[in-house]
């Protein structure tokens, strides 16, 4: 899968981590995907979420982003999906596997390459 470059070379290395978890989780068979394994993957992914979002919406606000407040609310959105893969992993002990998947797969091909790309030719006029 390809992903859109934003031309900012952090986020770019940000987006890129996305795809390798996705890639990684979809590698692992079937009947290896939960336990301890999931949970680390849960936080990692919780944990880069701020740092990411936190670091776009910056550069956002630096550059004056015109569409800055649309992007932050969905980016609001992800870490809120994020956080109720977190909380049904700590209340079930199991997470739906197909459903992180398909989440990180929307995100890399919608959230990456379409709402990212508007960013990312804003940033290039710049």
């Amino acid at each position: 899968m390809e992903l859109n470059k934003t031309g900012h070379t952090v986020i770019d290395m940000q987006h890129q981590r996305i795809l390798e978890w996705f890639e990684k989780l979809q590698s692992i068979p079937a009947n290896q995907r939960l336990g301890p394994y999931a949970k680390a993957v849960l936080d990692d992914l919780r944990n880069y979420v701020i740092e990411h979002f936190e670091l776009e919406e910056q550069v956002m606000s630096e550059c004056d982003f015109p569409d800055s407040v649309r992007h932050q609310h969905l980016h609001q959105q992800l870490g809120a999906q994020v956080e109720s893969f977190v909380q049904d992993y700590e209340s079930s002990g199991s997470l739906a596997q197909d459903l992180l998947l398909g989440f990180l797969k929307d995100w890399l091909i919608r959230h990456i390459n379409q709402e990212d790309a508007v960013f990312s030719s804003y940033l290039e006029d710049q």
